[in-house]
């Protein structure tokens, strides 16, 4: 198909797929896929599209705007775009890009998830899946026996493994340390003051920076890393509740059965008796 758009260069392709009746009930399809190759003068500009985008850069560096938020998007990463909110993306270099629109199925929940926890921008390049996903997806569009079914596995397979994914956070290495340090420390008086402390980091800032890597705050973190640990000493030994919750780093027994009957529905002792 025949190209347009200012900056595009000789080597684009871009093409639709009109999805079955089926696709657009029950799986997801893809819309309009394509590969750019583009200057510094190509830029795409959209108050609303109903469809999501997803990007791969394989070379050259795009700058993404959407939702009041900003990103550069270089070398083997991949950008997801809810299309509906006004966006824009623009080359900064010469760059390769592959993309596709999709829908369908559960598609804007998972879009959803990945937003809440600020995942957008994500680093294929040592991550072999991803960009065998994508190319499985780009691939299967230009085969004349276009499979639907195919084609919406490998979308829900790229979804998840995002949704699986680390963001890209800064500070990620302290966070990573943070989480380490809680799985050694977790039986003692840790507050959140002191792990954002040690991570060099406000309070605010490493509340943040730390949902944005564990997809949770370091309160309940600590919490459920407690009482996973707790139903493991429930099964594997005969210690009193009162030795468990103070090993487990709860300032009581009764704290700990509140908290344990809260997550499972049961106390530490019918838990116990049904394992």
């Amino acid at each position: 198909m025949q190209i347009n758009d200012q900056g595009v260069l000789t080597g684009s392709v871009m093409d639709y797929v009109a999805p079955s009746h089926f696709a657009q009930k029950a799986l997801y399809y893809t819309q309009h896929y394509g590969r750019f190759v583009c200057d510094r003068r190509y830029q795409t500009q959209r108050q609303f599209l109903d469809a999501f985008l997803v990007l791969y850069v394989q070379k050259g560096e795009l700058t993404l705007e959407t939702r009041g938020l900003e990103w550069q998007v270089t070398e083997r990463q991949i950008a997801v775009i809810d299309c509906k909110y006004a966006h824009r993306y623009a080359c900064q270099t010469q760059v390769d890009f592959l993309w596709f629109h999709f829908a369908g199925c559960s598609s804007q929940a998972y879009y959803d998830l990945l937003f809440e926890q600020q995942k957008v921008v994500f680093d294929a390049s040592s991550h072999s899946h991803l960009k065998a996903h994508f190319d499985a997806i780009y691939l299967a569009q230009q085969r004349l026996d276009y499979r639907e079914h195919e084609v919406s596995s490998h979308i829900h397979g790229l979804l998840s493994q995002l949704a699986m994914e680390q963001p890209l956070v800064r500070g990620k290495r302290s966070i990573k340390a943070t989480v380490e340090y809680i799985h050694g420390h977790y039986s003692e008086g840790l507050t959140v003051e002191q792990l954002a402390k040690a991570s060099c980091m406000s309070v605010s800032q490493f509340i943040r920076a730390f949902k944005q890597y564990a997809g949770t705050t370091p309160h309940d973190y600590l919490l459920s890393f407690r009482l996973r640990q707790a139903k493991h000493f429930l099964t594997l030994t005969g210690d009193s509740i009162d030795s468990i919750a103070d090993r487990c780093g709860f300032s009581s027994s009764s704290h700990f059965t509140r908290a344990f009957r809260k997550a499972h529905n049961m106390t530490p002792s019918q838990f116990r008796g049904r394992h």
